[in-house]
């Protein structure tokens, strides 16, 4: 380069020589115009060194995309991929960095290297959207948005975190303005009663209709949580128009598990819970021995005074009402738990010096906690043409109750779908359970043990005591239960609602001969064809 404008000078100098007809004017032009010249190189050059970044842009399945947006980070300069995918750009500076936009996809920045002077490949992901959620109708699924009826939907993962040992507990504030009442649960089996519209009339009932994969059923109870995909519940009379006069109360369909997406490997899945059940709530607060003592001795002198009772006073026998409810205290109670013969006074108060030598607690004598264990277990995949979902789970709950009350229950279900044709598909839904119910009674005329705990008063003990109140023990150093069924006369020893017979009851007593064991089968079955048309 050096010679090469020595040799341009040289030639200048010539031509001057030669030609004195130039001007100075002219050859001063033309002197600037040769110094300019190696600015014009040295311009050249620079654009020369503006780095060219050539790509393509594809999506999360390897395929191009169109219209992508291209552009130099915090500048405005940039392009877009053309239909192929492809995108050429200049950048001033090896440093810079290219980001990358387009709609529903994740933006993504890229630095640049020398490397990537060659054909550079970029890969944008879909952004996580919110997928419309979905629900069961009587003839297939729709988007919640698009029905107009009153409907509210619990998914599978809304279902796994309220598990129960049934699928209708999971409802329980879920879904608004349902209301669940739950039964008595003897033998540690759960059932409900669910009213979504109210009443519907005085003699009607207000239970609603339940739909399992399409077929009305009522086996609530027989289902696995796991096997469920999702619950729908249809509110208002829009549900009529789909059910007929059945869908009064309203509907709750329920949709099982159905096999994976076209040409997923099958995935196995196991799922274990142990736990404890416990009484949902606390019972109403009870009087205490010292409260149970001085009430009944006001109830006692108040019948003195004005009721049945108020004779007594002028035979002579008790100077006063006061008299005779102290007197006739443990003739009434039958038995006393205090080591004083007189426990409350004159005045309707304890005596202070009176010890208590027992006071039964029956919530925690008769109602314990149920140990709870489940194992589920699934198969869950497709290929080309068939989808298939597989599962067996086992359930054991123990009662709240005393002695060997519990509920168990073996569920299994096949649910398979065969694409015979593009638009032609076969499918069938099975499933099979068999539970068993074991409850314990408590054959008093109590319906069960919460029941008695309520109304028994702590008085009345559940093992025989003898006139001082002491244990009473049999030959082989075992406490011997007490039924309340003793001779009369005899304190702590006959209570005073024994029956006519002479019988007395005792819930520990009557255990091994009051219980009861149901078993239950139940087969579901549902074949179908579907044909798509359009």
């Amino acid at each position: 380069m050096k010679e090469k404008r020595e040799s341009l000078k040289n030639r200048f100098l010539n031509l001057t020589k030669k030609d004195d007809c130039f001007s100075s004017s002219f050859k001063l032009i033309l002197f600037l115009l040769f110094l300019s010249a190696p600015s014009s190189v040295t311009m050249l050059r620079a654009q020369d060194k503006k780095m060219k970044v050539e790509g393509v842009v594809v999506d999360e399945n390897k395929s191009t995309l169109p219209g992508v947006s291209v552009f130099i980070k915090g500048t405005s300069v940039g392009t877009v991929t053309d239909e192929n995918g492809r995108f050429i750009i200049y950048l001033p500076d090896a440093k810079d960095s290219l980001n990358f936009s387009y709609i529903g996809y994740n933006n993504q920045a890229v630095k640049c290297t020398p490397a990537h002077q060659r054909m550079v490949r970029i890969q944008l992901m879909p952004a996580h959207q919110e997928i419309a959620e979905l629900v069961v109708v009587a003839y297939g699924t729709t988007d919640r948005k698009a029905y107009t009826g009153a409907v509210s939907a619990v998914s599978a993962e809304q279902i796994q975190q309220n598990r129960s040992n049934n699928v209708l507990s999971s409802l329980q504030g879920m879904v608004p303005g349902l209301q669940l009442q739950n039964k008595a649960g003897a033998g540690g089996k759960s059932s409900q009663d669910i009213i979504i519209r109210g009443a519907s009339s005085i003699n009607g009932g207000i239970k609603p209709l339940y739909i399992i994969d399409g077929v009305p059923s009522e086996a609530m109870d027989q289902l696995s949580p796991d096997d469920i995909e999702s619950i729908s519940v249809l509110k208002d009379a829009a549900a009529i128009s789909l059910y007929g006069a059945r869908a009064t109360n309203g509907v709750i369909l329920i949709s099982t598990k159905k096999g994976g997406t076209k040409g997923e490997k099958a995935l196995v899945s196991y799922s274990g819970q142990v736990g404890v059940s416990t009484r949902t709530g606390k019972d109403y607060a009870k009087a205490g021995p010292r409260d149970y003592y001085e009430l009944t001795w006001e109830a006692l002198r108040n019948s003195a005074l004005y009721g049945e009772k108020a004779g007594v006073l002028g035979e002579g026998k008790y100077p006063s009402a006061e008299a005779y409810a102290s007197g006739e205290l443990l003739n009434v109670l039958k038995y006393n738990a205090y080591n004083s013969a007189t426990p409350v006074g004159l005045d309707g108060m304890l005596d202070p010096n009176a010890q208590l030598l027992w006071w039964e607690d029956y919530d925690k004598l008769l109602i314990k906690n149920g140990f709870r264990t489940e194992h589920n277990v699934n198969i869950n995949g497709s290929s080309d043409r068939i989808k298939y979902f597989l599962s067996a789970g086992y359930l054991k709950q123990d009662g709240l109750e005393p002695g060997d009350s519990g509920f168990d229950r073996f569920t299994t279900r096949m649910n398979l779908s065969y694409d015979v044709f593009k638009n032609l598909t076969f499918g069938a839904n099975m499933g099979m359970t068999a539970s068993t119910s074991r409850s314990e009674s408590v054959n008093n005329g109590y319906a069960q043990f919460a029941t008695y705990a309520r109304y028994t008063p702590g008085l009345y003990p559940l093992h025989k005591r003898n006139e001082a109140g002491e244990l009473v023990k049999d030959s082989d150093g075992n406490l011997v239960l007490d039924f309340g069924d003793g001779p009369e006369g005899v304190l702590n020893s006959r209570r005073p609602d024994i029956n006519t017979e002479g019988k007395g009851v005792n819930p520990l007593g009557t255990l091994d001969l009051d219980n009861s064991s149901g078993k239950s089968y139940y087969w579901f079955m549902n074949y179908f064809g579907e044909w798509q048309i359009i």
